[in-house]
């Protein structure tokens, strides 16, 4: 059984989000996975197979209940069972911090998104997934707006 997805970029939430939809399509979690040493996955390789994981990565095995392997994909060739999925899925996007300006405005990478006026000046989260870019405060969605791959640009909701 084979799946493959593409993505327009390398970054983080796309590798997380492969992993969301790859299990999905099995229809289940292998027990272990085995992996290059991809940046998305690994903040730095320490002695023998150890390595230092990046953070989302970690979020995912403890998630999905899975174990990477670092090491060359050819000294393996045993096919492992799946476990079930978990019954929530697993948010494959990438975390940051954000606060509304006086023109109820948050930056994104470059691009700069709307939310209702009555948070000018507050703190938000900004969940930011391979297509989308949801907006939260109290841990509430108060925004969410196509993920836009344009530089320099404004995205608006009109009743914000």
């Amino acid at each position: 059984m084979r799946f493959a997805r593409a993505y327009l970029h390398e970054k983080q939430e796309a590798f997380l989000d492969g992993f969301v939809h790859a299990f999905e399509f099995l229809g289940g979690v292998p027990t272990e996975g085995l992996l290059d040493n991809l940046k998305t996955a690994v903040l730095k390789i320490l002695q023998g197979r150890d390595r230092l994981e990046q953070e989302s990565f970690i979020g995912i095995q403890a998630h999905y209940v899975f174990k990477a392997e670092f090491c060359n994909p050819a000294s393996s060739n045993e096919k492992e069972d799946l476990h079930p999925l978990p019954t929530n899925r697993f948010e494959a996007c990438k975390l940051i911090s954000c606060k509304v300006n006086k023109t109820s405005l948050i930056t994104v990478e470059t691009n700069r998104y709307s939310v209702p006026s009555n948070y000018v000046g507050q703190a938000v989260w900004a969940k930011i997934f391979v297509d989308r870019v949801i907006v939260v405060a109290q841990n509430r969605v108060i925004a969410e707006h196509t993920l836009s791959y344009d530089r320099n640009q404004m995205i608006t909701v009109l009743d914000h």
